[in-house]
């Protein structure tokens, strides 16, 4: 079952976010298992919404490649993770 996921990073910057996202996200892909990412700014730090086709998907990335890039990048935050399960999501056409 698909997961809509916020990521609240308090204390992360636009310019610690873009170098991370180079990293998590070669070539500027999104994995396979992400069907939408946006982030920006927040009181004090940073914000991602995703959704992803399930929560091991997420759990997995979060673990792996999502963790690499922080760390390569010596991002220390905690980020707070809400997840809860996707009933509809609808995107608009674009010409």
């Amino acid at each position: 079952m698909a997961v809509a996921i916020i990521v609240e990073a308090a204390g992360m910057s636009a310019s610690q976010y873009d170098a991370a996202i180079k990293d998590a996200f070669p070539n500027g892909q999104t994995p396979a298992a992400m069907q939408l990412h946006v982030s920006g700014p927040i009181d004090g730090g940073w914000r991602a919404v995703d959704v992803w086709d399930s929560q091991e998907a997420f759990d997995a990335y979060a673990r792996g490649p999502l963790a690499s890039a922080f760390e390569k990048n010596g991002i220390k935050v905690e980020p707070k993770i809400t997840v809860w399960p996707v009933h509809n999501m609808v995107t608009g056409a674009r010409p």
